[in-house]
């Protein structure tokens, strides 16, 4: 769990997650081969909830918690 603070839009900010994915050696496919190397996902951006799903995990609510 990690905030941070940019000047790019979301958009910009999930391809470049990606990009670490990748570079991490997460290949495309993993996740239906239950395989996760590293999972790298952006939940909130600009106050707005993007994955509202993931936000019903407790281990998620509990790290946004621990932000604030």
């Amino acid at each position: 769990m990690a905030r941070f603070y940019t000047d790019a839009d979301a958009e910009r900010v999930v391809k470049e997650l990606k990009t670490i994915e990748r570079e991490a050696g997460r290949e495309q496919g993993d996740k239906k081969k239950e395989k996760v190397c590293l999972d790298i996902d952006l939940l909130v951006f600009d106050d707005r909830i993007l994955k509202p799903e993931d936000l019903q995990r407790e281990y998620v609510r509990k790290g946004l918690e621990e932000l604030k």
